[in-house]
């Protein structure tokens, strides 16, 4: 959607603005909602098991399974917010 509006998130040519279709001397903004994309690639990650970076390195969901094992072993609650029902955290 906001590459079709002309807004660009790359960093060497940033362009987080389009223009409003309503007013056209006015310009909207968009940006990214940091806690939501984490969520977002949480349960994404929860849903596939593993995914790969940018540079082919592997990111797997187990490795969030073993966090939650050992903070559920060691009594502790890193502030992750994984608990039992989330996203398949059993």
């Amino acid at each position: 959607m906001a590459k079709q509006l002309g807004v660009s998130f790359d960093m060497s040519n940033p362009q987080p603005t389009f223009e409003n279709p309503c007013d056209p001397n006015s310009k909207n903004v968009i940006f990214l909602d940091a806690c939501h994309m984490l969520k977002l690639m949480q349960n994404t990650l929860a849903d596939k098991h593993i995914l790969y970076d940018g540079c082919g390195e592997v990111i797997k969901w187990e490795h969030i399974r073993k966090l939650h094992g050992f903070q559920d072993k060691e009594g502790l609650l890193a502030a992750n917010k994984l608990n039992e029902g989330k996203a398949g955290c059993r």
